[in-house]
């Protein structure tokens, strides 16, 4: 979750740096959600990959849930 994250945040910037790997990232808590139908645009995914790479490296595990519209 987290590569891709970056990933995605770097292309979306335009960025050309290779991609650092995070070790020992836990698993969310307390996982909640439900698969949806949709459509999500360029900014959408930038959007969720700043948020997850945010809450990664302040609190060392994945989120539990992103919430979409």
């Amino acid at each position: 979750m987290y590569i891709l994250s970056k990933a995605i945040y770097y292309k979306y910037n335009k960025k050309n740096t290779a991609v650092t790997i995070k070790y020992n990232i836990n698993n969310p808590s307390k996982p909640t959600g439900v698969n949806i139908k949709g459509k999500l645009t360029k900014a959408q995914y930038y959007s969720y990959s700043k948020y997850i790479i945010k809450y990664i490296d302040k609190y060392n595990k994945a989120p539990n849930s992103v919430k979409t519209k």
